[in-house]
């Protein structure tokens, strides 16, 4: 056995072993079952659809079917293969979250490996991601997040294997994993932005810059296009969003900036008083230090004729990073205020981050520069050591009783019971249509308040419909039905929720359930 075989046979031994503690963590994270949250139930229900045979729908209140279109499909397809064959939509989703988070931690290591040409750096990253917190917290839920973590690996990596070897297949390829991912979640477009990116500015010498272009585009463009005609199609918008413009508020650049300098040092370390946290403050400084002087470093590459493949990875990463704010800054900005500023939105920024320190330390480790492979190492084992802490607190949490619609209580809502009960014409409205859909397999319509979240601007027509709403209850054609109702309504405080059942009939009420309507209903 060659040094060379033996060093892969150990690499892969050494990933086998990750790949069963990752396994293990994810399993001890869900004993409730997979995270199940709003847009879980779309997926779902969308994937259901599919496997019915009715294409990509949801049925909204009083059976009405309505085509799906701010989710792309692509999640939902690969759901709907196993419900096809009987299995539940809920264990479809965990299967796939398990067996996509494995992938993703493999991936990391197989393009960390192949950039930076160390194994034991692969090794290292994909430890890392296995350690994170927040790399498992959006791969437990039934959520698009693991398969497009997984597009946009193989992206990168078809994109690195491009620059090795100029294959048409390969570039063929990297366009049809960046038209996976937009196809996953929309934002994905900015892989696609990415690869065209580099090789329009950054190529290798000896790829054809305009053919691999082309490639690239032939592989995603379809994808994307046809996906934009269906929703034009049978929707009349393309993406069931509306131009508006609404700029970022302050208050959410100051949320984005604190998620931002919480991944870098966590809360619990804040406290800079004691000589152990100055160490970790140092070991940040060190970190930051190191990061200014590799864009120093890179502001003087790209002014020579050639720069080396892995150069070109780093700055594909930072790339993806500034282009990946850029399109959640339009989105908010231009077509969808409801876009919340959280961690969900901006991991992906993470992701690339590490991949990049990762990157960095294989780069100066070549080159033997002690100084930023020391900065950089302290980085990553503070990261390390952060991240699995974090870890270790959240993993009981979450698996002691589900989370979202996961939670056992919501098999034992009085409300959902009642709604099991209701005739099947019966016309429901609720705050929580999505668990209505999952739990007892009922349409319901959104309960909306004034302010479309989308525009920041009352609704057309609110009043009015709220009117109608009022006249089917009185009428004994619908019911208005309220899930943990203490968090949307202050005690004797006036809402739209108060105004919208003011001098309705009540079938059940209690501190966390409404259920308003005619008894009548029930029979």
């Amino acid at each position: 056995m060659t040094e060379k075989s033996y060093s892969g046979n150990l690499f892969f031994l050494l990933l086998a072993c990750i790949l069963i503690l990752g396994a293990f963590i994810f399993i001890k994270t869900t004993p409730s079952g997979i995270g199940l949250v709003s847009d879980s139930v779309n997926y779902i229900n969308g994937a259901r659809s599919i496997a019915e045979g009715k294409g990509y729908y949801r049925e909204s209140g009083g059976g009405t079917i309505k085509p799906i279109t701010n989710f792309p499909p692509l999640y939902s397809i690969l759901l709907s293969v196993p419900i096809l064959f009987g299995a539940g939509g809920i264990q479809a989703a965990w299967a796939f979250s398990l067996i996509f988070y494995l992938l993703n931690i493999t991936m990391i290591a197989i393009l960390v490996r192949a950039v930076t040409k160390n194994g034991w750096l692969g090794l290292a990253g994909s430890l890392l991601f296995c350690a994170s917190k927040p790399f498992l917290y959006f791969q437990v839920f039934a959520m698009s997040e693991p398969l497009f973590f997984f597009c946009t690996l193989m992206a990168f990596y078809l994109l690195w294997l491009g620059f090795q070897t100029d294959s048409w297949v390969r570039w063929l390829l990297c366009g049809v994993f960046c038209g996976a991912a937009f196809l996953t979640r929309y934002v994905g477009v900015v892989s696609l932005a990415v690869a065209v990116g580099i090789l329009l500015f950054l190529p290798p010498a000896r790829v054809r810059r305009m053919k691999a272009i082309g490639w690239v585009l032939l592989g995603s463009v379809p994808l994307m296009m046809s996906w934009l005609i269906r929703n034009l199609i049978v929707s009349g918008n393309v993406t069931n969003r509306e131009a508006y413009f609404h700029p970022l508020s302050g208050e959410e650049i100051h949320t984005g900036i604190m998620i931002f300098w919480r991944w870098i040092y966590p809360e619990r370390y804040q406290n800079v008083t004691t000589p152990v946290s100055w160490m970790r403050l140092g070991i940040i400084l060190i970190g930051i230090a190191g990061v200014l002087f590799l864009a120093g470093t890179f502001l003087l590459s790209v002014r020579k004729k050639d720069i080396s493949n892995e150069v070109r990875m780093i700055w594909a990463f930072v790339l993806y990073l500034f282009v990946y704010l850029a399109v959640i800054f339009i989105t908010i900005t231009f077509l969808d205020w409801s876009v919340n500023i959280e961690e969900r939105i901006l991991f992906p920024c993470l992701m690339v981050m590490l991949l990049t320190l990762l990157t960095l330390i294989g780069m100066f480790l070549r080159k033997k520069k002690i100084f930023p492979i020391i900065g950089l190492l302290a980085v990553y084992g503070f990261l390390l050591i952060t991240s699995s802490q974090d870890l270790i607190q959240f993993i009981p949490r979450f698996g002691e009783v589900g989370y979202g619609w996961a939670w056992q209580g919501w098999e034992d809502s009085p409300a959902m019971n009642l709604i099991k009960e209701m005739p099947a014409d019966t016309v429901i409205y609720s705050n929580q249509p999505e668990a209505v859909s999952l739990i007892a397999g009922r349409g319901a319509y959104a309960l909306l308040d004034p302010i479309d979240p989308s525009t920041g601007l009352k609704r057309p027509g609110y009043d009015e419909t709220m009117a109608t709403i009022r006249n089917q209850v009185i009428q004994g054609e619908a019911v208005l039905v309220f899930f943990g109702i203490n968090s949307w309504v202050e005690k004797d405080q006036e809402n739209w929720i108060t105004r919208l059942c003011e001098g309705l009939p009540y079938i059940y009420q209690d501190q966390s359930e409404w259920v308003v309507g005619k008894k009548e209903i029930l029979k």
